[in-house]
């Protein structure tokens, strides 16, 4: 992602009708023209795209198209998202969703991760069957190589406990189905997760004071010399793209 772009659209002020609190980071597409969000309040089957205008606005755009998974009855609500970052004449996102079916936990579907890929329209087309993780998504994160997914968790989910916190690994297939990796990593709870251009992710969890870094490669997964690191109240990541 060209560092610039992603800054201006960082910074940029929200025009048009949209004025709902979000959810969460905007998640920018590989292409740089078009950013993704959802309301930060219970809102069903609901994803925003908005574009930057000349003037360096965002605006909500209403006219694309983005396909929820099959659904059992009930409605998807999205977690988190994550973008390849890949530049290229399509791009792809992972998602993560839970459908519910009313009341929370009544009868709710546990968490599910899901590929789609964008094009230059801001468009998003959900790319076949979704996998569960162990863990309560919060955090996702793809690698600059565009392979590998990170899934990171504080806490449990309420309506299944044994979903709880740490960090998991997928393998990350573009425009095919997202397919397992690794176990739970970690069993402290993670907060903030981020990749370098190297193979490595990091991951800090604040409750415990510790910081993981892992070599991850699409074969192998080890921990570096020392890790977990002891840390002062670590808090958000900021790792440089070497």
């Amino acid at each position: 992602m060209r560092p610039a772009a992603h800054s201006r659209l960082a910074v940029a002020q929200f025009g048009g009708s949209y004025n709902q609190a979000l959810g969460g980071p905007l998640v920018i597409a590989g292409n740089n023209g078009h950013a993704y969000a959802f309301p930060k309040y219970r809102s069903e089957n609901t994803l925003e795209l908005f574009y930057r205008d000349r003037f360096g606005a965002m605006n909500i755009d209403d006219s694309y198209n983005f396909t929820f998974p099959p659904a059992n009855g009930g409605a998807y609500f999205l977690i988190t998202m994550a973008s390849d970052n890949q530049n290229l004449p399509t791009s792809h996102m992972a998602v993560a969703f839970h459908e519910d079916f009313g009341e929370p936990c009544e009868g709710s579907t546990p968490p599910a991760l899901a590929s789609y890929t964008n094009d230059y329209s801001g468009n998003l087309f959900y790319n076949g069957s979704m996998i569960k993780p162990a863990i309560n998504p919060a955090l996702m994160a793809i690698n600059p190589q565009g392979n590998l997914l990170a899934v990171s968790a504080a806490t449990s989910y309420p309506c299944y406990t044994t979903d709880g916190p740490g960090l998991q690994i997928f393998h990350f297939n573009g425009a095919k189905p997202i397919t397992g990796y690794s176990n739970v990593l970690t069993k402290n709870p993670i907060y903030s997760i981020a990749w370098d251009k190297s193979n490595h992710l990091y991951a800090t969890s604040h409750s415990a004071n510790k910081l993981y870094v892992f070599t991850v490669t699409s074969n192998s997964i080890t921990p570096v010399a020392g890790s977990p690191f002891t840390l002062n109240g670590p808090s958000t990541l900021v790792v440089r793209p070497l």
